[in-house]
């Protein structure tokens, strides 16, 4: 529940950094609009000019009211999950300029243990433990969570070493052999319900590492796709001023300069949602490992 909070809070912070660099897109398209049609009027541009910046306008308009529909739908749904009516919710309007927390190195695998499916599978097994009379013995591997690259293991680097080991152990004890079969029953029956309980803590297990391994990788690669973007950005930003210098000076048609003003909005657009996409990544690390880094 909390990580699905953090999702929508995220995500409608991004929608609110969109609706003001769409708002800013629609003031200075509105003002090359009103100059065109007085340059059109007055015989300096051509009717093509005029419409070509109203198109710009028009769709800068559009994409404005549907940014503002969908950050409605979200509130909408951020208040059902903090249990609150829509109608009594009201979440301040707040661009995303949260910071992306890094993820420290070295942190180890047995914080996977604050899962709760983890919890419930290490209960069920140490009951079957009981029940089968098998010594409690930890089969939880040990294994640190490097800041870019996922696990390693601490012994040999090796996830199937581990992985092995973890698929080896069974019980092993010696029971009566009269009584007419009754207690073997019964331990073959307990020993079934212990490998049963097993084979789920396995899979749990191994479900937590992958979960584990795919956030990580999301973290690490939306980091270098955000330093990417801020790069095209900056680009796009220089690119769409020296459009408009080279407008002014008679040098190219309109035309270049609604390119270059487009582009530079879909950087911008792009670049707000990668770092939404950056925050949410690290809320699903933080929920894969059960609740955070610290113990």
């Amino acid at each position: 529940l909390t990580a699905d909070v953090a999702r929508t809070y995220f995500s409608i912070g991004a929608l609110d950094a969109e609706i003001d660099a769409l708002t800013e897109a629609v003031s200075l398209r509105q003002k090359a609009e009103d100059m065109l049609n007085l340059r059109y009027q007055e015989g300096i541009n051509s009717e093509l000019t005029f419409y070509q910046a109203q198109t710009q306008l028009a769709q800068a308009q559009s994409d404005l009211v549907d940014s503002r529909r969908r950050r409605e739908n979200l509130v909408n749904t951020l208040a059902v999950l903090c249990g609150v009516s829509a109608s009594e919710f009201i979440l301040e309007y707040a661009p995303l300029k949260t910071f992306v927390p890094e993820v420290p190195a070295g942190i180890p695998s047995d914080i996977l243990k604050n899962r709760p499916d983890i919890i419930e599978a290490e209960h069920l097994m140490a009951v079957a433990n009981e029940e089968v009379g098998i010594a409690q013995s930890s089969f939880f591997p040990t294994l640190t969570l490097a800041g870019s690259a996922g696990y390693t293991s601490m012994e040999s680097g090796n996830l199937f070493d581990w992985e092995s080991r973890v698929w080896s152990i069974g019980p092993s004890v010696s029971i009566p052999i009269l009584n007419n079969g009754r207690l073997n029953a019964q331990f073959k029956a307990q020993k079934a319900q212990y490998q049963k309980t097993l084979a789920e803590y396995r899979k749990r297990l191994l479900t937590a590492f992958s979960e584990v391994e795919n956030a990580v990788a999301d973290v690490r690669f939306k980091k270098e796709q955000s330093v990417s973007q801020q790069k095209l950005l900056v680009a796009a930003r220089e690119a769409a001023s020296i459009s408009i210098e080279r407008y002014k000076e008679g040098l190219v048609s309109f035309l270049e300069v609604i390119d270059a003003e487009r582009s530079r909005l879909q950087a911008q657009r792009d670049a707000i949602e990668i770092q939404s996409e950056e925050l949410i990544a690290v809320t699903v690390l933080v929920k894969s490992l059960g609740g955070g880094w610290i113990k």
